[in-house]
C-alpha cells in the first residue's frame, strides 16, 4: 500500500459521513484526494479540500484517465446498485491495469488507515494465536 500520494475517492452516499475522519487523518499524513463531483462536494461542505474529477459519462478528463495517468496511488470506490457497479467496471479495470491498490468496502478503508498508523509509529505487537483461541 502507498504511503503517500493521491487517492481518488467516488464513494457512495452511506459511507461519506463515516469516513471523514479517517480521510482528515489521511490527509494529515500527507495524501493529497482527487474525487469525483458528489463526493467532492461532500467534502468541501466539510472543509476537506480536494481536486474534482469527472465521471467517465461526464466527458475527458476523467477520473480513468487520472488513474492511468499515474497521479494516483490509491483508489477508493464504494459503490451500490447495479448502474453505479456497472460505472465502476472501468475504475476498477485501470487499477488493475496498473497495479494501484483498489478499496470497495469502507471496513477495508479502515483497516488500511490502522495499518498506515501503525506503519508510521512502528507500533507492531505480535500475539500467539493460541492466546487468541478461546
Amino acid at each position: 500500500m502507498p504511503t503517500e500520494g493521491e487517492i481518488f475517492l467516488s464513494l457512495r452516499d452511506k459511507d461519506k459521513e463515516e469516513m471523514l475522519p479517517l480521510l482528515e487523518s489521511l490527509i494529515k499524513s500527507g495524501y493529497s484526494i482527487s474525487a469525483t463531483s458528489g463526493t467532492a462536494k461532500f467534502l468541501y461542505d466539510n472543509g476537506i479540500d480536494c481536486i474534482p474529477v469527472k465521471k467517465v459519462h461526464e466527458g475527458r478528463p476523467n477520473c480513468v484517465d487520472r488513474i492511468r495517468s499515474g497521479r494516483v496511488a490509491l483508489v477508493i470506490n464504494t459503490t451500490s446498485g447495479r448502474r453505479s457497479v456497472e460505472a465502476s467496471f472501468n475504475i476498477r479495470r485501470s487499477c488493475i491495469d496498473f497495479s494501484i491498490p483498489c478499496l470497495t468496502e469502507s471496513h477495508a478503508v479502515q483497516a488500511l488507515h490502522l495499518a498506515l498508523l501503525k506503519l508510521k509509529t512502528h507500533s507492531f505487537g505480535v500475539t500467539a494465536l493460541e492466546k487468541m483461541i478461546l
